[in-house]
């Protein structure tokens, strides 16, 4: 059997019970019932062998996400059209599900930090979720309303970030986050908390300054610092030109490594070495 971790499954918001449960059987699968285990970042590996003791880390298999690249567009104008906003507004933006793992709070205080004007800066929250109203409550309780736009679901959020200056996640726990992925393949530099599988997507580091790391691909800071996020953002914001290189260095990146033909020729490849160590 080949056993596959899709994300970090432990996450702080669960029981004591319940992640020990969890760890225990992830721990027996792994010993009795598992030919490998596959992870999706080094990052997750390093977590479940060696945070969680589950598995050898000789027979776990790094292989990342492989997603149809095609359908994220590079094309302009959707989005802008649609709020209103002409091209002289940056945009900061976020894709996902409105729940408690993603923090999306911490943009909030970001867009109360920046003290920039709606007609230069924007904060746009693509997504729903059950924390939308708390979220939205939160906005005028800080009085940023004319700052942060909640845009709700969208069935087109891949066609959307190309519109985006930067796009921006501020999550607790990730395993490789899709949009992080999505944002790159559409070109654009990135900004995140620096968790989970994070930092396997953004290349090599180049420097730091304070609290804030800058990579090839975007720049990351610690989770829950609302003030280095606020930081990293200006830093952005005041560099077009090395934003359109960290865009440019992602897709590239993306296309190599992160491609739905590339997954396939890993798993297949896998599966051949299991089937011949078996033989």
């Amino acid at each position: 059997m080949v056993h596959t971790f899709h994300g970090h499954i432990f996450h702080s918001y669960y029981s004591p019970l319940k992640s020990r449960l969890f760890v225990q059987i992830e721990r027996t699968l792994a010993r009795i019932a598992t030919d490998r285990i596959i992870t999706i970042s080094n990052q997750q590996k390093r977590e479940i062998t060696g945070d969680f003791g589950i598995g050898d880390p000789a027979n776990v298999a790094v292989i990342p996400l492989g997603l149809d690249l095609d359908e994220i567009s590079a094309s302009r104008g959707r989005l802008r059209r649609d709020l209103g906003l002409s091209e002289d507004v940056f945009l900061l933006g976020i894709v996902g599900r409105l729940c408690e793992v993603k923090n999306h709070a911490l943009l909030l205080e970001v867009a109360s930090l920046m003290s920039m004007s709606p007609e230069r800066f924007r904060i746009v929250i693509i997504g729903d979720g059950e924390l939308r109203s708390e979220l939205e409550r939160k906005t005028r309780e800080l009085g940023i309303q004319d700052q942060v736009i909640f845009t709700g679901f969208r069935k087109d959020a891949t066609d959307l970030y190309a519109d985006l200056d930067l796009v921006g996640l501020t999550s607790l726990n990730e395993g490789t986050p899709l949009t992080l992925i999505e944002a790159m393949s559409a070109g654009r530099a990135v900004i995140a908390t620096d968790v989970g599988g994070v930092r396997d997507l953004m290349g090599e580091a180049e420097s730091s300054t304070g609290n804030i790391s800058v990579w090839p691909h975007g720049v990351t800071v610690p989770s829950r610092d609302a003030v280095s996020f606020a930081e990293g953002t200006r830093y952005l914001f005041e560099r077009p030109d090395v934003r359109r290189k960290m865009g440019a260095h992602a897709r590239a990146f993306v296309n190599e490594r992160l491609s739905k033909d590339r997954l396939i020729r890993e798993i297949e490849s896998l599966y051949r070495q299991i089937l011949e160590d078996r033989a």
